[in-house]
């Protein structure tokens, strides 16, 4: 169903937040974005088994079906895994992040978001099925821009 997938991938996109990548006092976050996949931290998925803070994984599976798929974990320790296909036959995932990533300081939309300091303003996702998926045609792509949380208290740990 088309808007239970935009009503899913807007409430997980909008929870993601700027997690650290190290205890070492760097200041790179766990988010990792490029056209096809994402990677990032949020709280616990509606139906995790504990909650706490989880690493999640959006991307195009490769066992040949090309579904979208959501999978995660808690941070940390790689318990309570899940996974959840939001859509079968997928033609194509296009991610996009908006923000400063240049030295410049200049806010620009980018294919890809490694190794930063903050997450993205905005992301994008465009999502084209194959035939008749989500009862539309496959010419009429998902499309959804979402902010995530910039800031706020994260606690380490998935408990």
């Amino acid at each position: 169903d088309r808007a239970a997938l935009v009503s899913f991938l807007r409430r997980q996109l909008a929870r993601i937040y700027p997690y650290p990548a190290d205890d070492r006092g760097g200041k790179r976050i766990i988010f990792a974005g490029t056209r096809e996949s994402l990677r990032f931290v949020g709280p616990e998925p509606v139906d995790a088994a504990v909650a706490g803070t989880y690493l999640f994984n959006l991307h195009v599976s490769t066992d040949g079906q090309r579904d979208l798929v959501l999978s995660w974990s808690a941070v940390g320790t790689g318990a309570y895994p899940g996974q959840l296909v939001l859509m079968r036959h997928v033609q194509s995932v296009e991610i996009a992040y908006f923000g400063a990533l240049g030295r410049d300081g200049r806010a620009a939309w980018s294919g890809a978001w490694l190794n930063s300091e903050t997450l993205p303003r905005l992301i994008s996702l465009r999502i084209a099925g194959k035939g008749k998926a989500m009862d539309k045609e496959a010419g009429d792509p998902v499309e959804i821009v979402v902010a995530p949380r910039l800031s706020g208290a994260v606690e380490r740990g998935a408990g």
